[in-house]
C-alpha cells in the first residue's frame, strides 16, 4: 500500500510539473509582463492592431512570447514589442510585427528572435527593426526597412536572416567608439540597403556564408580586428566590396561588381583564395584587390 501510494504522488508531482513547463497563457491584446510574470510562456491568439504606441512591454526575466502566426500592427509610433534594459532569457518567435517606428527594441537586454518578420508599410522608415543587447540571438527572420536591419551588439549569433531596403542591413559589436568583440554573422541575405549591408565593429568574431547585393556603401565592412571573413558573397556594392581590419583571416570570398575597390585589406592579415572581379563600376581603373600596410600573406587569390 505504502509503495502505491508513493508511486501515485510521484505521478502527480510530475503531472504538476509537466503542465507548469509546458502551459501557454493566451493573451490577444497589447500589455505588459511584468516581474510577477518571470518564467512564464504567453501565446497569441489573434492579431493585434493597429496599435498607436507601444504593444507589448517585458520587464521579466526568462518570458517567451510566441506570436503563434500572428502579427502586430501599429500606425508608424512606438515600439512593436520592448524589452526593458537588464532583462535577459526572453524570447521572441512566429510572427509578424509591421509599422511601428521600432519593431523589436531591447538595446539593454539578452533576447532570442527566431522566425519574425519586421516590416515597414511604406508610411513609415522605423528607426531600428530589430535592435538588441549583448548576448542575444536573431535567426531566421526577415526585416524589411529600418534605419539599421538588425542591430546586436556584441557576443552575438545573427544567422540565416534576410534584410530588405534598410538603410544598413546588419550592424554588430557595438560602436566605433565602444566596440564589443565576439560576432557570429552566418548565413544571411542584405539586399538594397542604403549604406552598407555588414557592419561589425568587434573583434573576434566570424563573418561566413553570408550574401549581400546592392548596398549604397560598402557591401561588408569589418572595423574590429582579429575576425575570420569567410565564404561570404558581395554584388554589386556601391563603393568597397568588402573592407577588413587588422589581424583578419579573410578567405574564400566572391566580391563581384563593386563601385570602387572590390576588396581593401588592412595589413597583417590572411588573405587566401578570394575571387574579386569586375571592381571600379564607377571609378573605374581602381583595383580588384587592395593591401594596406605590411605583413599581409596572399596566397592563391584571383583578383586580376
Amino acid at each position: 500500500m505504502t509503495k502505491k501510494i508513493r508511486l501515485s504522488l510521484s505521478a502527480m508531482l510530475f503531472a504538476c510539473f509537466s503542465v507548469q513547463v509546458t502551459a501557454q497563457i493566451p493573451f490577444g491584446a497589447c500589455a505588459t509582463a511584468g516581474p510577477t510574470q518571470s518564467g512564464r510562456s504567453f501565446l497569441l491568439n489573434q492579431r493585434i492592431g493597429p496599435v498607436n504606441g507601444n504593444c507589448l512591454v517585458i520587464d521579466a526575466n526568462n518570458v517567451t512570447i510566441d506570436l503563434n502566426g500572428f502579427g502586430i500592427r501599429g500606425t508608424g509610433a512606438g515600439t512593436g514589442i520592448r524589452v526593458q534594459p537588464g532583462r535577459t532569457g526572453v524570447v521572441i518567435k512566429n510572427g509578424t510585427i509591421t509599422n511601428f517606428d521600432r519593431g523589436i527594441f531591447g538595446q539593454q537586454a539578452s533576447v532570442r528572435v527566431t522566425n519574425v518578420s519586421v516590416n515597414s508599410t511604406g508610411t513609415n522608415t522605423i528607426d531600428n527593426g530589430i535592435e538588441l543587447g549583448f548576448g542575444s540571438q536573431v535567426i531566421n527572420s526577415r526585416v524589411t526597412g529600418g534605419g539599421s536591419g538588425i542591430l546586436v551588439a556584441g557576443n552575438a549569433l545573427i544567422a540565416s536572416n534576410v534584410v530588405r531596403r534598410s538603410g544598413n542591413g546588419i550592424v554588430c559589436g557595438g560602436s566605433s567608439t565602444a566596440p564589443v568583440g565576439g560576432c557570429f554573422v552566418r548565413d544571411n541575405q542584405t539586399e538594397g540597403a542604403d549604406t552598407d549591408g555588414i557592419l561589425v565593429f568587434g573583434a573576434g568574431g566570424v563573418i561566413r556564408g553570408n550574401t549581400v547585393v546592392g548596398s549604397g556603401d560598402e557591401g561588408i565592412a569589418i572595423l574590429g580586428f582579429g575576425n575570420l571573413v569567410q565564404g561570404n558573397s558581395v554584388q554589386q556594392s556601391g563603393s568597397i566590396g568588402l573592407f577588413a581590419n587588422i589581424g583578419s583571416n579573410v578567405r574564400d570570398n566572391v566580391v563581384i561588381a563593386s563601385g570602387d575597390e572590390g576588396m581593401i585589406i588592412e595589413c597583417p592579415s590572411l588573405v587566401e583564395s578570394n575571387a574579386v572581379n569586375d571592381s571600379g563600376v564607377t571609378a573605374p581603373g581602381t583595383p580588384n584587390l587592395r593591401l594596406n600596410g605590411a605583413g599581409c600573406l596572399r596566397p592563391n587569390n584571383l583578383a586580376p
